[in-house]
């Protein structure tokens, strides 16, 4: 993986454990939500899992505008602007 892949991984996981834990949750809540292991989420969150459906269950769940992910890639990928 590219480090440009691997940061926008981890911007993205950092994205989603922000709003999770704005809304008040914990890995260990929403491991017990989805049936996932608490593992999965913490490396999702660290950008170590690539797993969309985990993104997308983080969008669905916290209502995470794709403005915010796209802003992510767009900035990894052309720079800020």
């Amino acid at each position: 993986m590219k480090g440009t892949e691997k940061k926008i991984l981890h911007d993205v996981g950092q994205l989603c454990r922000a709003y999770r834990i704005a809304n008040g949750q914990t890995l260990k809540d929403v491991s017990t939500q989805t049936g996932y292991s608490l593992s999965t989420f913490g490396y999702f969150e660290r950008g170590h899992n690539d797993s969309a459906k985990i993104m997308l269950w983080y969008i669905e769940r916290y209502k995470i505008p794709m403005e915010k992910i796209m802003k992510i890639i767009d900035m990894q990928t052309w720079g800020e602007v």
